[in-house]
């Protein structure tokens, strides 16, 4: 059975062809800044907020179109049994995900690692949608995109909420029910990577999709992580586009982690509120509130991967601002010990 017909095949909308956490389209709500869920695991906090807050967008890679593409594909495709009750027909999802992978090429000229490829993200896009497919017929979707909001554990002048979507609700089928007819429920996120995913770095973005969750009265008992690992040429050998599944841990060290780091942004944003509110530029208010990576913390400090290499205060010391900094952080400090 094919649930879509040639020209009639569903395709991305191309302005949210490069929808990754480097590229997502600023979102405000009563007039501030919403914290996403990614955010607290972003790699760097300088690079965050130049999307996040400055709302500029970076230069798109062909691994964040090709994993948008990906997404999208499996949207359909559970959004497909759940109104139809039954499962899609893969090769028609397939091409949902190729179609839409060579639509984003066609709207923006993407970069690539020196071991990727346009040809090569076609490939593991259509083998990464067949290599899903069992896991896709053993679950039981409830609703995809879920969108979730929480209140802020204190004030802020720059955020509103945490809020973000869950990319798929299912009817968990590894933990045991809750008082004898009570169904749990998971939350699958899909992830699309040239590499596994580590437990421990994905922990806390599972934790608050689950807090998020229960807050508005879903029984989520579990988080896992889908992420289709794309092919490698190794020195001796090619191994295959692959699903990995992540059952992060949930105890409460992880709970205090993410509301450590969610505190984290927002005196950040305080700190950047402040300076601007001081006629400090809101490029300079950043430099200084959102602190940058290093090479040697993160690989993904290098010019092939960032956007803003050549704006980070650490690889450019020209970009630095000129103002008093010394002054400025303790007019800061006093102003925050005011109000306490």
């Amino acid at each position: 059975m094919q649930i879509f017909q040639g020209a009639n095949l569903p395709i991305l909308d191309p302005a949210f062809s490069n929808d990754g956490a480097s590229n997502s389209v600023t979102k405000k709500v009563d007039g501030k800044f919403v914290l996403r869920p990614s955010s607290l695991n972003v790699h760097c906090y300088f690079s965050y907020a130049q999307n996040a807050i400055l709302g500029k967008k970076s230069k798109p890679s062909g691994a964040s179109a090709g994993g948008t593409a990906y997404h999208y594909a499996l949207e359909l495709a559970y959004q497909y049994k759940i109104n139809q009750q039954t499962n899609p027909n893969i090769r028609d999802i397939q091409e949902i995900g190729v179609t839409n992978w060579k639509k984003a090429m066609e709207v923006d000229e993407l970069h690539y690692s020196s071991k990727d490829s346009p040809a090569k993200m076609t490939d593991d896009i259509a083998n990464g949608i067949i290599a899903y497919e069992s896991t896709m017929k053993a679950t039981i979707p409830l609703a995809t995109e879920t969108r979730f909001s929480i209140a802020l554990p204190k004030p802020s002048n720059v955020y509103s909420q945490v809020s973000g979507s869950v990319d798929l609700l299912a009817v968990d089928m590894h933990t045991p029910q809750l008082g004898g007819t009570q169904v749990g429920l998971s939350i699958i996120d899909h992830k699309f990577t040239s590499k596994k995913s580590t437990e421990p770095k994905y922990r806390m973005q599972a934790k608050i999709y689950q807090l998020m969750a229960q807050a508005n009265g879903k029984n989520v008992v579990s988080t896992r992580l889908h992420n289709m690992v794309r092919s490698q040429q190794l020195k001796t050998k090619t191994t295959p586009t692959q699903l990995q599944v992540v059952n992060p841990i949930d105890d409460q060290a992880t709970t205090n982690l993410v509301m450590s780091r969610v505190n984290s942004l927002i005196n950040m944003g305080e700190m950047y509120h402040f300076l601007v509110s001081m006629g400090i530029s809101p490029d300079d208010a950043v430099a200084v509130a959102y602190p940058t990576t290093t090479p040697e913390v993160s690989f993904l400090c290098q010019e092939l991967w960032c956007g803003w290499y050549h704006q980070c205060p650490i690889n450019n010391p020209s970009s630095n601002p000129s103002f008093d900094l010394v002054s400025m952080l303790q007019q800061f400090k006093e102003k925050t010990n005011d109000e306490q």
